[in-house]
């Protein structure tokens, strides 16, 4: 099979047959820095702006909620709840590549906070909320444990909750600079992109 029909097929990436040589051929890695050069994809951010710019009012997720009805979710709306959560995760020393956990009940806020995370360039990482089904020490331990792991910078979670995550921190010892609350946390606006 002809190599650049294989990577076009395959990674969607045309390649010149000029740019094929001998060279390319002595090593996976060069042909891998070949596929890579030729590949100029867009990141999730990207796809999500993009979205926002040219279909905005299409729906990008729907909120499923057992007896209540389904909430669709367009990009306009999901890219400007997020844009909050971006604004306070800039005000709170979030940099780009900083773990946030998020440790909020299933809904619209968890997306909001999520998709910020990802506009913002930080990595989400969602942890389950305590329910009546887990034992508060048991949970306060493991959130201790994912925290010395992960090495997150901040901790969103919601009101009611709040007491617990701070009940599991140790000021001074793990890395969190920041415990969000959802309701503390700015109202929707328009993009800064």
């Amino acid at each position: 099979m002809d190599l650049a029909l294989f990577v076009e097929d395959n990674f969607g990436v045309h390649i010149d047959d000029s740019e094929l040589n001998a060279s390319t051929f002595d090593s996976l890695d060069g042909l891998i820095a070949l596929i890579q050069s030729a590949c100029n994809m867009p990141t999730f951010s990207d796809l999500l702006r993009a979205h926002y710019k040219t279909t905005p009012d299409n729906v990008s997720v729907i909120v499923l909620h057992g007896g209540q009805p389904d909430r669709p979710v367009s990009y306009r709306e999901l890219i400007q709840g997020a844009s909050g959560y971006v604004k306070t995760y800039a005000k709170n020393g979030i940099q780009p590549g900083d773990v946030v956990l998020l440790i909020l009940q299933h809904g619209i806020d968890l997306l909001y906070a999520y998709y910020g995370a990802i506009l913002h360039g930080a990595i989400p990482s969602i942890m389950p909320f305590l329910t009546e089904k887990l034992l508060p020490e048991r949970y306060r331990a493991d959130l201790a444990a994912l925290v010395s792991v992960t090495q997150p910078t901040a901790i969103v979670t919601y009101r009611d909750f709040e007491a617990e995550i701070r009940a599991a921190l140790k000021p001074g010892e793990d890395s969190v600079k920041a415990l969000i609350v959802s309701d503390k946390v700015e109202e929707a606006c328009l993009p800064d992109f």
